[in-house]
């Protein structure tokens, strides 16, 4: 069983802090540089905290299984008590402010809008853009709970909640609906998290025998995938597969470094906060009248008051 410390788990609240701050800032460009594809292209790569996330949260999941702290009730009852509320405030939010104030004028808002947002039905009926930008997270993660709490009720072991969940997940990846093939593939990334579990379990990055076969293999992937996928396809490789290993190597600078102190976790609700204070300062007038540095320290600052 993987020793679960305090240092462990801040050393994961560091690394979701930086993740939500990187798409605070990929979505700030995108609204302050609108129009501007050169410059939001450059940075495209801050939105790759999304599939940090995604790793953290397959990794955590597993280290719960493991534990069986949690019956299915009370796993699905912790985990939507912390997305449903907040999500849902800003989510309703944003669709009665752009109703009376336009805060998103490239939208056309209406009420099923809402309400595939509000369901998390989106990714099973029309794949349409979500109202809240990282709603589309959203509903990947609730899926992989749902997966998640049936390991759970089921009772399966470590062993059997990977396969369970792995085939659940493939399964996923082919049959929903994508204009892209591969996009739903982005899925594997919470399989990368549990890869990440059994990898520090086992303390699997101590065998060179494994890490030149991991290494290996990676490099195979991003050599099928390099120019012959697009991003959007191929992004759990592209994206995936390095966040994985910045995920492995900050548990070990944590083991020689540990954290000794961090204030309370909140980048939840930065991640979802901020989009609204975004539209809110852009709506006001400060995003052509001050400076970027001005504008981004006043998002973070205002996201992190709320």
């Amino acid at each position: 069983m993987i020793k679960i410390n305090q240092n462990l788990f801040l050393n994961i609240h560091i690394i979701r802090y930086i993740a939500s701050l990187m798409i605070v800032i990929y979505h700030f460009n995108i609204v302050f540089f609108e129009g501007n594809q050169n410059i939001i292209q450059k940075v495209n790569f801050l939105s790759s905290g999304v599939d940090i996330f995604f790793i953290i949260s397959g990794f955590l999941m597993f280290v719960g299984i493991e534990k069986r702290k949690y019956t299915f009730k009370s796993f699905l009852f912790a985990r939507l008590n912390k997305i449903i509320p907040i999500y849902f405030a800003v989510t309703i939010t944003l669709f009665l402010f752009d109703k009376f104030f336009n805060i998103l004028p490239n939208r056309d808002l209406i009420l099923n809008d809402l309400i595939r947002s509000l369901t998390f039905s989106n990714i099973f009926i029309e794949n349409k853009e979500v109202i809240h930008g990282v709603g589309w997270t959203l509903e990947y993660e609730i899926i992989f709970y749902i997966l998640i709490a049936l390991a759970i009720l089921f009772r399966f072991n470590i062993r059997n909640s990977f396969i369970f969940i792995t085939s659940s997940i493939l399964f996923l990846c082919v049959s929903l609906p994508n204009d892209y093939i591969l996009y739903n593939f982005i899925f594997m990334e919470f399989l990368f998290g549990a890869l990440a579990f059994f990898i520090i379990k086992y303390k699997l990055y101590k065998k060179v025998k494994f890490i030149v076969t991991f290494l290996f293999l990676g490099g195979i992937l991003f050599y099928i995938f390099y120019g012959r996928y697009t991003f959007l396809e191929g992004r759990f490789v592209f994206w995936g597969i390095p966040m994985l290993v910045i995920f492995l190597i900050s548990f070990l600078i944590n083991q020689k470094y540990p954290i000794k102190n961090l204030p309370n976790n909140l980048s939840y609700e930065l991640y979802i906060y901020h989009l609204l204070v975004i539209k809110g300062i852009e709506k006001i007038g400060f995003m052509s009248d001050f400076s970027y540095i001005f504008n981004l320290s006043l998002t973070i600052f205002t996201t992190f008051l709320i």
